[in-house]
Parts: structure tokens; sequence; C-alpha cells
């Protein structure tokens, strides 16, 4: 049986010749499929003969070389190298013991499973290659899948999206509703990772609610302080106002330093209630006739 012998980047494979028109190119339904750029879809065809085989080339662009020269039809005797661009394909017109780095039995089986299924040729090989591209899908849409098919981990991916969103108190609600699911619906990761969110929205929270507590603290100083000076003579009020003041924002004391030098500045100019002025006496019409008489 006749074989030929493809070589390719240094790498070597084993095609035995049973069929009666062995096509040589790049295109998938070629018997011999071959990786050099320079190689046309149906670059050439090895045609079994009475007198033996004979190689023709398909009017390709860059040509079929034979032993080194350019040819359009050639009897091929064992030995002969067939040259298509880079690729070396040397023709043995009787079988011999093949070279140990030669897969020359999976070369065999799939040209043998060609052959009983009725397939073309290599379309068993890229059935087998589609089953493991599909097996290594379905593993790989496994994996990803799989951190999020328990319902507190749905749960907390949910909450973290409002947390980038600056829904934070969203947040915390959809996180409480992990306590409303059973002990074997949780996982420990997610207890470690809720913990470190609420603190993080804690602290977020806080931030917010204490730029809210110093925007109301100036608004409210402003007002003591318009009060202070459109009422100069009521010290009591405006010493009250500042006490409620500073004992409702004492906490906000160290960013509120404007706000606290008015403060200073209002405690030291009415420490102390203005004199009131006794009331002016209105003359009595019957003491000037007590005088008169």
């Amino acid at each position: 049986m006749a074989k030929l012998t493809i070589r390719e980047k240094n790498r070597d494979r084993l095609y035995e010749i049973c069929e009666e028109v062995v096509a040589i190119g790049s295109a998938p339904e070629c018997n011999v499929i071959l990786r050099d750029a320079s190689a046309s879809k149906r670059h050439c065809e090895i045609r079994k003969t009475k007198d033996g085989y004979r190689l023709v080339d398909l009017e390709t662009k860059s040509g079929t070389r034979v032993n080194g020269e350019f040819v359009n039809q050639a009897s091929l005797r064992t030995g002969d190298k067939v040259q298509i661009g880079d690729a070396a394909i040397l023709f043995e017109g009787k079988s011999r013991p093949a070279p140990a780095h030669v897969p020359h039995v999976a070369e065999r089986t799939r040209r043998l499973a060609e052959k009983r299924s009725g397939l073309p040729p290599n379309a068993v090989v890229g059935l087998v290659i589609s089953g493991i591209a599909l097996i290594v899908l379905v593993i790989v849409l496994g994996f990803n899948r799989r951190p999020w098919e328990n319902p507190d981990e749905i749960i907390m991916k949910q909450a973290q999206a409002m947390v980038k969103t600056n829904r934070h108190e969203e947040a915390l609600a959809k996180l409480k509703e992990i306590d409303l699911l059973p002990p074997d619906q949780r996982t420990p990761w997610v207890a470690q990772m809720r913990a470190r969110t609420e603190v993080e929205i804690a602290g977020v929270l806080q931030q917010s609610n204490d730029a809210r507590a110093k925007g109301k603290a100036e608004r409210e100083m402003g007002e003591i302080v318009r009060y202070a000076y459109e009422h100069p003579k009521d010290v009591d009020e405006i010493n009250k106002r500042l006490d409620a003041w500073h004992k409702s924002y004492e906490k906000l004391l160290s960013s509120l330093g404007p706000q606290v030098a008015k403060y200073n500045e209002i405690r030291d100019r009415y420490k102390e209630r203005a004199p009131v002025e006794p009331p002016k006496k209105e003359p009595d019409p019957f003491d000037e006739l007590d005088t008169e008489g």
C-alpha cells in the first residue's frame, strides 16, 4: 500500500493511500490538509492508475514541484519528494514500518471510521474536535454559573450592584434578606463578604449624615447671627440659642471652624443681659391741678 509522509514545520504525519484519488490542499474536505499559506484549497491530486500513481497539479499559482522541478503532471515512484510551499511530501509506493514518532495508528483509525460511516475526509476528526469543544464549553459555563447558584450569593451580588450605584440604604435592606434564608442555603464566604460590605456602607452613610448635619449647623448659625443683630437686647434668647446649637453639634465642632468663630464672637458680645431702661412715666394731669390749688 502506498504511503505519504507529510512534513510541515518539522513535524511528520503519515497518510496511507486507500482511495483512487487523494486530494491535497488547505480545504477541510481534502484528504491531506496542508497548513502552508501558499497551498491552494485544492492544490493537487494523486491519482491511482493501472501503471501506478500519478500527481496532477490543479493549475495553482504557486505550483507543485516533484524532486525540485515544477510539474503539471508526473508519475510518482518510491522516494519522490513533492514540494508545496514549505510543505514536503515523501511518496512511498510500498509500505514499510513507520517511524515511532509518526501517528500512523491514529491516521488509520480516522480513515477506517470515515470509510465505515461514509463521511467525507476529516469529518470524523472534526466531529471529535467539536465534541471536545462542546464538553469544554459546558464545563466553563458550569464554573461561571456555580458561584451564584446559592440564594445568599445571588442576594450578595444584587447588594454589591446597589453599592456601586450609591444606593447604600437599599443595599443594607437587601443584605438583611440573607437572615431569612435557612442555614443550609448560606455559604461562609458570603458571611465574610457581608460583614465587610456592611462596614463599608456604614462608613459611607456616616459621612453622608455628617455632611447633612454640617450643612444644617451652618444654616442654624446663620439664623442665630441674624437674630442677634436684629434683637441685640434679647441677650437671654441669644444665649439660649447658642447653648442649644453647641449641644446639638458638639461632635462636629472640629469641622465647623467658621461657625465656631461666629459662635465665640456672639457669645463674647452678648455675655450679659443688656441694661433695661425703666419705662418712662407719663405726666399725670391731676398732679398739675393739685399743684395749682
